[in-house]
C-alpha cells in the first residue's frame, strides 16, 4: 500500500501513460482504484450468490480494464472512465447472453432425456401435439438438431415468443413421460 501513495495525486491519463511505460507500481495501483467499480458493475449483471461466479465475473472486469488501459485512445472525446464503463457493461451484456444460450442448451438437452430411448421407436411430433407449429417445433428442435434460433429467423416469428411455446411443450411433454 506504501507505494500506492506515491499515486492518489495522478489522474487517469498519468497513470495509462506510466503502465505503458512498464510501470507495474502504477498498473497495481490503477487495478485496486477501480476494483470497488468493477464489483459495482458486477453486482448489478449478477444479483447471485454464488462465490465462484462472482469472482469469474470480477477476474472478467480486470481483464477488461487491462485491455481498456493499452486501447484506450486519448485523444478521444471521452474520458477514460466512460471508455471503461461501456466496454466493461458490454462485456457483461455479452457474458450474460453467453450464459443464457448456454441455458438454452442445457434445455434441449434434458428435454431428450425424457423422451424414450428406444431406437427402433420413430417419433413424431403428432404423437404428442395437435398444432402444426408445435410438430414443427417438435420434429426440428426436439428430435431434429435445429437450433431455436434458426428455428425462430426460418418461420419469421419472435425468439421470445417461440421460446415461450417450447418451454411449454416441454412442460407437456415431462407430463407425458
Amino acid at each position: 500500500m506504501n507505494n500506492y501513495r506515491n499515486y492518489k495525486g495522478y489522474n487517469d491519463y498519468e497513470l495509462i501513460y506510466l503502465i505503458k511505460e512498464g510501470n507495474e507500481s502504477a498498473l497495481n495501483f490503477f487495478f485496486a482504484k477501480y476494483e470497488k467499480y468493477i464489483q459495482k458493475i458486477v453486482r448489478t449483471f449478477y444479483h447471485q450468490n454464488d462465490e465462484y461466479k462472482m469472482d469469474d465475473c470480477m477476474q472478467e472486469g480486470r481483464i477488461a480494464l487491462y485491455e481498456c488501459i493499452y486501447k484506450y485512445n486519448e485523444d478521444s472525446q471521452t474520458s477514460f472512465f466512460s471508455f471503461f464503463t461501456v466496454v466493461l457493461k458490454r462485456k457483461f451484456i455479452k457474458l450474460l447472453q453467453y450464459d443464457t444460450k448456454t441455458h438454452y442448451i442445457l434445455c434441449e438437452d434434458a428435454v431428450i432425456d425424457y423422451l424414450p430411448r428406444r431406437k427402433e421407436m420413430k417419433l413424431d411430433g403428432k404423437l404428442f401435439f395437435n398444432e402444426k407449429l408445435k410438430i414443427d417445433i417438435f420434429n426440428s428442435c426436439i428430435i431434429g438438431d435445429k437450433s431455436l434460433n434458426d428455428f425462430a429467423k426460418e418461420n419469421k416469428m419472435s425468439y421470445h415468443k417461440l421460446y415461450y411455446i417450447y418451454k411449454k411443450m416441454i412442460e407437456e411433454l415431462k407430463e407425458t413421460f
